[in-house]
């Protein structure tokens, strides 16, 4: 099925940023039962909370044989186009032929069938009730060494079709097994948390292919099966080991609130680094790793112009225990632009002053 979409923007302030590599997490974990897990991912046009699901996927294992039903990929018309990353990491573009839009499969050049964000999300919570079965619910797995952008999208997927009540009702909780592989896998092994890294260290294998939602799904599944030594002969996954590691749906939800505040005051500070976001690629990371600094200690740009008026900046960076390096060229920065900023009010207002006359 082909879908032809008008491109429906953001209307939210500062949600275009790039996400906070930490937000501040909270101690709602999951209490012990009996849980499906179920391994998921998304193929997404980028990586910040504006950008769109291009595919689900998904795949868990039983005790009972394996059918195609343990599988489930489904891949979705976005209205923006994947970014030059995303391309990359995904092998999917979107094209046009005539005036539909249509996703393309870059590796094998073929036109992938899509249905629409709605549709896709509504497939993917029917396959997860039939995965849940007869247990207490859904543990949902994904792997993210970095920041944390999956659990946002979907997240907000769900708000806006009002689906989340539905979804509650299967999946009780969210792991990012980096952390499950961190603490329990074999240091010695182990030297890189990235998936193409586990495969090579953990299942001893560097041929798995890894590029789409549904292939990173049943490789991680075997990676969390190894890690947690569950049942061998099935390489199931030992829930009893990973419930610690897990958080509620409801600890997400209160997560993704925090993140949003932390995006609202990042896009306030953009007049002070703007000249540096416009540079290299090294020096807007640098750029977008001190302003994450500043908003997650809860200082928008009104805050900071008061901050150096009363030459209190310093003390109120603190707190956030960054290294004195990142305080000083932070504080540099903000004196400078407010520097500049007063001189050209003053320059202002000498030309709006009415001129004095010193003849008689």
């Amino acid at each position: 099925m082909i879908h032809f979409y008008k491109r429906e923007p953001s209307t939210e302030p500062g949600l275009a940023t790039d996400m906070p590599g930490k937000v501040e997490t909270n101690s709602q974990g999951l209490k012990s039962g009996k849980y499906q897990v179920v391994a998921w991912d998304l193929d997404t046009t980028g990586r910040r909370l504006i950008d769109e699901i291009c595919q689900i996927g998904g795949f868990y294992r039983t005790g009972a044989a394996e059918t195609d039903d343990n599988t489930f990929s489904q891949y979705v018309m976005p209205y923006r186009n994947p970014n030059p990353g995303a391309r990359r990491s995904f092998g999917i573009k979107v094209v046009n032929i005539g005036r539909y839009r249509m996703l393309k499969d870059l590796n094998t050049g073929k036109i992938l069938k899509t249905k629409s964000e709605v549709s896709a999300l509504q497939d993917f919570m029917s396959w997860l009730g039939r995965a849940k079965g007869d247990s207490e619910g859904v543990i949902l797995i994904c792997h993210e060494p970095q920041r944390k952008v999956l659990v946002p999208l979907l997240l907000e997927a769900l708000y806006k079709y009002n689906l989340l009540s539905t979804f509650t009702n299967v999946v009780k909780g969210f792991c990012n097994t980096s952390t499950v592989v961190s603490e329990l896998g074999d240091k010695e092994k182990i030297t890189s948390l990235s998936l193409r890294s586990l495969c090579k260290t953990v299942l001893g294998d560097t041929n798995l292919p890894t590029n789409s939602a549904t292939d990173r799904c049943r490789v991680l599944v075997d990676i969390l099966a190894a890690v947690t030594g569950g049942e061998r002969e099935n390489s199931l996954v030992n829930v009893e080991k990973i419930i610690e590691f897990t958080q509620t749906v409801q600890s997400e939800e209160s997560q993704l609130k925090s993140l949003k505040n932390v995006l609202g005051t990042q896009g306030t500070l953009r007049p002070i680094f703007e000249s540096q976001l416009k540079q290299k690629r090294l020096v807007r990371e640098r750029a977008m790793n001190l302003r994450r600094t500043i908003a997650e200690a809860g200082l928008d740009y009104a805050a900071l112009e008061s901050a150096y008026k009363d030459g209190s900046i310093r003390n109120k960076l603190e707190p956030t225990k960054a290294p004195t390096d990142d305080i000083d060229e932070i504080v540099q920065l903000i004196e400078e632009h407010f520097t500049v900023c007063d001189a050209k009010t003053n320059e202002v207002k000498t030309k709006d002053s009415p001129a004095v006359n010193g003849s008689s």
